[in-house]
């Protein structure tokens, strides 16, 4: 498969809450992990959960906040930022997708309650998962992502696409993550 076919596939769950064209209106290109610069190489190239690694790089708790969600399906999707939990700053814009069945009741339920980030519910769960990051991409970011990282115009936003699987290899949600403006200090 083609790099940019790679990218725009693991951008679906853009394109499933905001419609077909939503993805390519960002002007997606895929970066090397290598490319990546910092600090987004640092907070984006790894296998780690991001709430847990936004929450070491901004030494604060994060917190949830949902601006939309659906049902698709067995699918649920949702369209949400980690923020900083002290004062409400946005640390990160996700799209994510989120295969219920794959989930306990309780986790499910928990999920659906909308209050706590997926990293977050994991952790506490005690779910052993790896994630699979990748492919890496800088956006050109829409008047949306612009509004809900609370910036002004900005012409490159850098992110990443992440499977997250249980231990047995089972899919359980699909992330698009992308962040905001930082420093080039770590």
């Amino acid at each position: 498969m083609p790099e940019n076919d790679a990218l725009e596939a693991a951008l679906t769950p853009l394109r499933r809450l905001h419609g077909r064209d939503s993805s390519s209106s960002l002007h997606p290109s895929i970066l090397s992990a290598e490319a990546m610069p910092e600090p987004y190489r640092t907070l984006l190239v790894h296998n780690n959960d991001m709430t847990q690694t936004l929450q070491t790089y901004h030494g604060e708790e994060t917190a949830l906040k949902v601006h939309q969600s659906k049902h698709d399906g067995t699918d649920y999707l949702r369209e949400v930022c980690l923020v900083l939990a002290p004062h409400g700053t946005a640390v990160e814009y996700g799209a994510i997708c989120l295969h219920l069945a794959s989930f306990s009741d309780a986790m499910r339920e928990a999920i659906l309650d909308n209050t706590r980030p997926l990293g977050a519910l994991i952790a506490s769960q005690q779910l052993k998962v790896t994630h699979t990051p990748g492919p890496y991409f800088s956006v050109q970011p829409d008047a949306r992502i612009l509004n809900l990282l609370n910036l002004q115009q900005v012409s490159t936003l850098y992110g990443r696409c992440n499977t997250i699987r249980l231990s047995d290899n089972t899919p359980v949600a699909q992330v698009v993550e992308i962040l905001p403006l930082l420093p080039n200090t770590i």
